[in-house]
């Protein structure tokens, strides 16, 4: 997991966007079974969201669904 998150660094647009958000800016990188969810701020800078199972819907952590 650690060399997918350190590969954003030179190349922050290789995840794909997050489909259940569909911002060009909030994407994710999908390393075994875990999901990086990563907004990119500049050409040189990411804050990464949020790394969790991939299982794991991204609605349901979000937004409250009840």
């Amino acid at each position: 997991m650690t060399e997918k998150a350190d590969l954003l660094r030179q190349h922050p647009e290789m995840g794909r966007k997050v489909p259940e958000f569909d911002l060009s800016y909030l994407r994710k990188l999908i390393p075994k079974s875990y999901r990086i969810v990563y907004k990119i701020v500049s050409p040189i800078q990411i804050d990464i969201i949020t790394i969790q199972p991939s299982s794991q819907n991204m609605s349901e952590r979000f937004f409250d669904t009840e």
